[in-house]
């Protein structure tokens, strides 16, 4: 049986051979925390602060050590199945995907009940989604081989998104989506939606993709750093203020959280809460800009243990 190498595997890896090559330097948080801050030189070209974070990326990085990890509320949402009951108690029960099923393990999946299209994820970190779009070119053993090995996966040790960890993992199945190529991200600090990233033109198979920054006017704005930056004017969604009040609603308990949707034949879909979008590592804003919106970005308390 072949094994399937994914990022956190290698991400672990990495983790693996700074404990073993420097076993007094790295002992128990300290590890995360360094790697933590060489992998965001290495991305973003600069040290992480995490004693006097100026950036909206700093801050995210200060929020995943000090508090996303203690608060039971920011666990829940980055549980991509649990959030659903957040999302009904918000009001917006009409805008989640139809769940199809859920599961603790590959084996369990009946394959033969599910429809021709589906989407199968698993709950406890990112980047664990499978589509399908016929499900009689599905390879299942590796399918299920696949979604095992992810299962198995700790998502939250690699990068240091410890809110991951307690999340029980699972499998999810929810409905396909026709015309879903467009996904809408608001980036909402302190309760307030500041601006939107589409994102757009994917290519599952070599995962390229485009994107688009957007105020929430609709006005197109010059806030990224990333060569995938489209010249593709993107159409203004007949219900953006009512998917804006919705990015506010959601994001109201959350100093920073990033709340996605897709936009299906004129209907809203609620997509997920993202706290560390990136791992926190992203750098497709301006440094300008994530200077900005780091200082609108009022941090909370430190939760204890």
């Amino acid at each position: 049986m072949n094994k399937i190498f994914t990022k956190a595997y290698y991400e672990r890896k990495y983790l693996q051979f700074l404990k073993k090559k420097f076993p007094k330097k790295y002992k128990g948080e300290k590890l995360f925390y360094d790697a933590k801050q060489r992998f965001y030189y290495q991305m973003r070209g600069k040290k992480l602060s995490y004693h006097n974070p100026k950036t909206l990326s700093e801050k995210i990085h200060w929020l995943s050590r000090y508090w996303y990890q203690f608060n039971p509320i920011v666990i829940q949402c980055a549980d991509k199945y649990a959030v659903r009951d957040y999302v009904k108690k918000c009001g917006y029960e009409d805008a989640l995907v139809p769940l199809l099923g859920i599961w603790d393990k590959a084996e369990d999946i009946d394959f033969e009940t599910l429809p021709q299209k589906f989407v199968l994820k698993c709950n406890h970190g990112s980047g664990y989604n499978i589509i399908v779009e016929d499900k009689l070119k599905l390879d299942i053993k590796q399918t299920k081989q696949k979604l095992n090995c992810w299962l198995n996966e700790k998502f939250g040790l690699n990068m240091y998104e410890f809110h991951y960890q307690n999340i029980k993992p699972k499998i999810i199945c929810e409905k396909y989506l026709e015309f879903s190529d467009f996904d809408y991200k608001y980036y909402c600090i302190n309760g307030k939606p500041n601006f939107i990233l589409v994102v757009h033109s994917r290519n599952f198979g070599d995962k390229s993709y485009a994107l688009n920054s957007y105020s929430l006017d609709w006005e197109e704005i010059n806030v990224l750093f990333e060569p995938k930056i489209s010249d593709i004017a993107v159409s203004k969604p007949s219900k953006l203020t009512e998917m804006t009040e919705m990015a506010q609603k959601l994001s109201a308990p959350f100093p920073f959280v990033r709340t996605d949707f897709y936009y299906v034949d004129d209907k809203i879909y609620f997509s997920e809460l993202t706290f560390t979008p990136n791992s926190g590592l992203a750098n497709y804003l301006t440094s300008s800009y994530d200077r900005e919106l780091g200082k609108k970005l009022e941090l909370p308390q430190k939760l204890k243990k």
